[in-house]
């Protein structure tokens, strides 16, 4: 007993040895690690106190605690590999074992004491058998000695003295096998299953560690918020997070000494299961089933089985708890990063907004001057005083202090601040773990398998549910901040205008020598200086508006962007997004095989349909040629008398406007590029053309479109006259028809030097000794008739140009029609190597241009319903500034349809639909009572006479007579008749269609097959 105990002593050391580390050394790397996380710790809330600038505090809160989530990431490793592999623990300790007992005996040899065969309280049916058999058999045994001794006694001699020796039955220990059971199995099992509970209790340990982590956040969040709390992180830590943490250290040291008791405690009852074992050690007891060494050895290697399984499972539920608290802290770092651009951001657009406005402050003072300055409705003075207001505002107001506030905020320095704050937010999202796992519905308690770890990548994860919502929220905030800068930017354009414009127009009202006129032109330029105060106010507010809405939405998505990723720390909101990703793929590649095979079916079918689409046309067109045959057609309205009297306007009833309004609404070709529209295609080709020219190419260019479509102000933009490499622009505008070659070379010569020119010999030898220049022919179809011989003039042009192309820049103008008629007559177009079709305006850039005129004036606008409006039960629920967005979008739609984008006839309906000015406020009609469908009642006769005027533009009686090949009188009745109905208007001895009724009257010739 003695040897075996010692033997057992000297084992369990070796043993100890081995395993006390394993249980000690998980509380050591936790100690350890808590240490750490407590100076870290400690050492951010040091730097803290140290800065006073609450400012700056909120910035170095920010970025100390951001160093402090990335300082948590290898940490984290840290403890996560601080747990000892199953297989690892399992191979050192057999391997400690097996050479430890390989230099032991295999056997031991002891004699067996005889009370060993009596039998035990405990002892089972078959151990008493055995040791009943070994009574008899050791009866049996010492039988012959017990009759040797017998004899030697009855003959009292010692003749058997050898023979009455008692040899003791000897029993073999074996040791290792011993060994192997209780130490390789039994102790082994005893130390896993303690070993997985400490893993367990250290499981739940991070995890209440974690849950006090998370506290810091919403401190950190406390001290940089509205709230403005500055002590909330330093006494949150010091005072409840920090002793929670020291405490849970202590209890988890607590654990694991009582689970080094435990050990200690199953060691000593193995050690003496072991102890009464090896007294049966080579007796029959000994060998029953337990002890077989197969039956051993398979339990051994079944409990090893499942302490690597249980390990696992428990390193497994380990790696979650750390990986889901390193994706809190990279949460953490995104969120104090989107916080820190959020109050950036702050700081930046106040600066913005205070040089705004320090740049805009002077306009106010300049306004008030310039009012002060206005306190005499003397002629002289009042017409001294405005000039030089004028000259004020243009040079300072205009020049100086609008120019410099446009300049910085055509800079759009704050569109910049905006994209830098949007890819500031979310700039280390990339670097963020590249995968993580997910256990929906964790129990730190429970041991989780390998399968029960989903993975899902944290930079899609959050891309896609919030990555796509913030660059979403972003392009929509830069939009209507582009938007908010060009209102601004127009408001300040339209400031400059209203003055000068205003002062303007006070200063033509003066050149009338009425004694009102003073008056009349003080009051229009003291009202139009009011109406530029007003301007710059609302302009102020409405960039004071600008600049709080832009950072209260910022602040306001950043907080919702804080809160969703927050959000994402919840495994199952992060499982369901990782479930709606995996839909999303899903739907990608089912779209993908969908578009594969659209495609193929488009492909398919195309042919058919295309023939199907031909075959529909053509049908339509055959019916449609034999109703016009048969003469049926549908029923036009007949001409109203509200239409009728809208027609009949007077251009005396124009004049009654405001004199600022007349001018800004002028059809008259633009001189001032602030209202000029760039047309960027008409204007490079036009631009290349005379580039060409300049280097010595045949290059006369034809520019054609419908009438005011903006020929005139095209070139009144083209070739400005203040650069000095420049060529002289010459405009040659006939004013009446020209069909001799007389009249021609007539025009030709008052307009370039001031002389007709006698012959084409005198005009090509003026010509060649001048220097380069330019002439643009406006309305070239001024010099031809739809009648025989009545293209000779074009033809003496035509020619002109070819004789005069090196020294002159040639530049026509002509109507769409009569230019498409001129070519089929005469092939047109192959007399001009370049062609330039004006393209039809938009309708937002029609609205554009009108609405930047009317800004100019500084009137307010109001559109009036019409009664089929006020009708609408739906219309009449809205609240004001709703009908007046709908009154607008009719407004302007049925303008578009009226005018079909032509901007001089869409300025003429503005006009024309102006019910009353009142108040500094503009009323315009409705255009739903406009219905010009009692143009396709007209005659035949009254068909083809605007016919004639749409290719001529304007004729006067004998030349439509000409024209028609009818007498005269015919022709004055038909001009008289479509005059009476509003159809054609008078203008001198010509007439003209109605402007209008252009429009209408082109769709109309259109449907008559008469132009295309």
């Amino acid at each position: 007993e003695q040897y075996i105990r010692r033997y057992q002593e000297q084992l369990g050391a070796v043993l100890l040895e081995r395993m006390n580390p394993g249980l000690d050394g998980v509380y050591k790397e936790l100690d350890l690690w808590i240490n750490n996380y407590v100076a870290k710790a400690d050492k951010l809330v040091s730097s803290l106190e140290t800065e006073k600038d609450q400012q700056k505090k909120s910035l170095l809160v920010l970025n100390q605690y951001m160093d402090f989530c990335r300082s948590m990431l290898p940490l984290l490793d840290q403890l996560h590999l601080s747990l000892p592999l199953a297989r690892k623990e399992q191979l050192g300790y057999d391997q400690l074992l097996y050479q430890y007992l390989q230099e032991q005996a295999r056997l031991y040899t002891c004699i067996q004491p005889g009370e060993r065969f009596n039998p035990l309280e405990g002892d089972n049916w078959s151990i008493k058998a055995i040791k009943a058999y070994k009574r008899a058999a050791f009866a049996i045994y010492v039988l012959p000695v017990k009759a040797c001794r017998l004899i030697n006694r009855l003959v009292k001699k010692e003749l058997f003295k050898k023979a009455c020796e008692i040899k003791p039955w000897k029993q073999k220990i074996p040791l290792r096998r011993l060994s192997y059971r209780y130490y390789t199995y039994e102790l082994f099992a005893a130390y896993s299953e303690l070993l997985i509970d400490l893993h367990r209790e250290l499981a739940l340990s991070c995890t209440k560690i974690r849950e006090l982590d998370e506290l810091l956040f919403p401190a950190i969040q406390q001290s940089v918020g509205q709230d403005n709390k500055e002590e909330s992180f330093i006494n949150e830590w010091k005072q409840n997070i920090k002793p929670a943490v020291l405490a849970l250290k202590k209890e988890f040291k607590t654990k694991q000494t009582q689970f080094s008791i435990q050990f200690e405690r199953d060691l000593q009852k193995i050690q003496a299961d072991f102890l009464e074992h090896a007294r049966l050690g080579g007796t029959m007891e000994f060998n029953s089933f337990r002890h077989w060494s197969w039956r051993n050895k398979r339990l051994a290697s079944h409990q090893r089985r499942r302490f690597v399984r249980q390990s696992l499972k428990r390193k497994n539920t380990f790696y979650a708890i750390c990986d889901d608290w390193k994706f809190s802290q990279e949460i953490h770092y995104l969120s104090c990063n989107a916080i820190k651009s959020s109050i950036l951001f702050s700081q930046q657009i106040l600066d913005n907004s205070l040089h705004l406005q320090a740049l805009m402050l002077p306009i106010p003072n300049f306004l008030n001057e310039s009012l002060s300055k206005l306190q005499t409705e003397d002629r002289q003075n009042l017409k001294k005083n405005l000039q030089q207001l004028k000259f004020d505002a243009g040079k300072e107001l205009v020049n100086t202090i609008i120019a410099g506030s446009l300049a910085y905020v055509d800079r759009q320095d704050l569109l910049s601040l905006i994209e830098l704050a949007a890819e500031s937010v979310l700039k280390d999202l990339s670097s963020m773990t590249s995968k993580r796992s997910l256990i929906a519905h964790f129990d730190p308690a429970k041991a989780y398998p390998r399968h029960a770890l989903k993975s899902v990548s944290p930079y899609r994860l959050i891309q896609f549910e919030i990555g796509t919502a913030w660059n979403r929220f972003a392009l929509q905030i830069k939009q209507q901040t582009q938007k908010d800068l060009e209102n601004i930017h127009a408001q300040l354009q339209n400031l400059g205008r209203i003055n000068l414009i205003n002062i303007e127009a006070a200063l033509v009202q003066l050149k009338d020598k009425k004694e009102e006129v003073a008056s009349v032109a003080y009051q229009d330029a003291c009202s139009g200086l009011d109406r530029a105060l007003m301007q710059y106010k609302a302009l102020s507010d409405f960039s004071d508006n600008m600049y709080l809405k832009l950072d209260q939405n910022m602040d306001k998505a950043v907080n919702e962007l804080v809160a969703a990723l927050l959000d994402l720390s919840i495994n199952e909101n992060a499982e369901e997004i990782r479930m709606r990703i995996l839909k999303a793929d899903f739907r990608k590649s089912l779209l993908e095989s969908y578009t594969t095979l659209s495609k193929f079916l488009t492909g398919f079918f195309k042919k058919t349909i295309s023939f199907l689409n031909l075959l529909k046309r053509e049908t339509g067109t055959s019916i449609g040629n034999l109703k016009t045959k048969l003469g049926i057609q549908e029923q036009a309205k007949e001409i109203t008398s509200e239409i009728s009297e809208f027609l009949s306007f007077d251009y005396e009833d124009i004049q009654q406007l405001p004199f600022v309004y007349q001018r800004l609404f002028s059809s008259e070709p633009l001189r001032d590029a602030s209202f000029y529209m760039r047309r960027d295609k008409e204007s490079s080709e036009l631009a290349a053309a005379f580039q060409k020219w300049r280097e010595g190419q045949f290059m006369p260019c034809l520019i054609y479109g419908e009438k005011g479509s903006g020929v005139s102000t095209l070139m009144e933009m083209f070739l400005p006259q203040n650069k000095k490499d420049t060529p002289k622009l010459i405009k040659i505008i006939p004013d009446k028809r020209i069909i001799t070659a007389e009249a021609l070379l007539a025009l030709l010569g008052r307009s370039i030097r001031k002389k007709a020119f006698s012959d084409l010999n005198d005009l090509t030898e003026f010509i060649e000794q001048q220097v380069p220049f330019s002439i643009f022919l406006d309305k070239m179809h001024f010099l031809y008739m739809r009648q025989p011989k009545g293209f000779e003039v074009l033809k003496l042009l035509f020619r002109i140009i070819s004789e005069s192309s090196k020294t002159v820049f040639w530049i026509c103008s002509c109507g769409k029609y009569s230019a498409e008629y001129l070519n089929k007559s005469i092939g047109l177009y192959g007399y001009f190597p370049v062609l330039i079709k004006m393209q039809p305006l938009e309708l937002e850039r029609i609205i554009e241009i009108i609405l930047l005129r009317h800004r100019a004036s500084g009137y307010d606008l109001m559109f009036m319903p019409s009664n089929q409006d006020l009708a609408d039960k739906k219309f009449s629920k809205l609240v004001e500034l709703k009908r007046q967005e709908v009154l607008e979008t009719k407004y302007f739609s049925t303008l578009h349809r009226i005018t079909e984008s032509n901007i001089s006839f869409a300025l003429l309906l503005w006009l024309t639909s102006i019910q009353r000015i009142d108040n500094n406020r503009v009323y315009l009609e409705s255009l739903d009572k406009l219905d010009f469908s009692f143009l396709y009642t007209q005659t035949r006769e009254a068909v083809f006479g605007l016919h004639a005027l749409l290719l001529h533009e304007a004729l006067d009686p004998d030349e439509l007579a000409a024209v028609l090949n009818c007498s005269e009188r015919q022709a004055n009745l038909l001009l008289m008749r479509l005059n009476d109905r509003g159809i054609v208007v008078n203008e001198g001895e010509f007439y003209k269609i109605h402007p209008l009724l252009y429009r209408s009257t082109v769709q109309m010739l259109k449907d008559n097959n008469l132009i295309h």
